[in-house]
């Protein structure tokens, strides 16, 4: 009866210890699995904004190549200026834009998120410059502080080179359309 009662009581000790080892083993793995989850959202949402980018910039230009060169040229230096931010001070840069735009969905004036496309030329130029602006300014900070070291180049000279060739077209484009009107 004795033996029987050590046996009871062995069996209870080792079936705690094993649950114990495997729930911590679980636990483990799901916290892995959530900074996965985490890192992936976040990545997802940094690409979303990289195409609202795109699509704005795409606008801004069209309606206004040259002022789009001044734009890209300003945001340049302002590229520079968070290149030289300590950590807490584009920290308190970003919770500003945060504050301003609480959800990520506020970001998504064209609709990209839903499976159809606002047409952005509602917009005022000076109101969708300002707005892209501050798609490129959460970029660059939320990269310096999110992502790497150093910002991700978003403006870096081959897309400057690259905007400078894209002007040149639209320009070689509207006087062919000038030239060839009815």
């Amino acid at each position: 009866m004795v033996e029987l009662i050590l046996y009871v009581l062995l069996g209870l000790i080792l079936g705690v210890i094993s649950t114990r080892i495997l729930y911590k083993s679980l636990v483990i793995q799901l916290k892995s699995d959530i900074r996965d989850l985490e890192r992936n959202r976040k990545d997802s949402e940094y690409r979303f904004m990289l195409s609202n980018a795109s699509g704005i910039s795409n606008v801004l230009m069209r309606e206004n190549p040259e002022k789009f060169i001044e734009l890209y040229e300003e945001l340049e230096v302002e590229d520079s200026r968070i290149r030289n931010l300590s950590k807490e001070q584009a920290s308190d840069e970003l919770k500003v834009l945060t504050n301003k735009y609480p959800y990520f969905e506020d970001f998504d004036r064209s609709g990209l998120i839903r499976h159809y496309s606002r047409p952005l030329g509602k917009y005022e130029y000076k109101s969708l410059s300002d707005f892209y602006t501050e798609i490129v300014k959460f970029l660059i900070l939320s990269s310096y502080l999110h992502r790497h070291q150093e910002p991700i180049d978003l403006l870096s000279d081959y897309e400057h080179k690259r905007i400078q060739e894209t002007l040149e077209d639209l320009k070689r484009y509207d006087e062919a359309e000038e030239n060839f009107s009815f």
